[in-house]
């Protein structure tokens, strides 16, 4: 019985953001920015893999 509007709500923000990023009137869609991490310096390289600071 309380599942039933959790669900709702996750539905909900589900159908939002898809909303969100449709085109709408020619204009291009919104995407969300990745999330990717940064590329290590090559001075920390070793064969054995990156140097880890401690």
């Amino acid at each position: 019985m309380a599942a039933a509007p959790q669900l709702a709500d996750a539905n909900r923000r589900t159908l939002a953001s898809w909303a969100d990023a449709i085109a709408v009137g020619g204009e291009r869609p919104r995407r969300r920015p990745t999330r990717r991490r940064g590329p290590k310096p090559l001075g920390m390289w070793t064969p054995k893999g990156h140097i880890t600071q401690r």
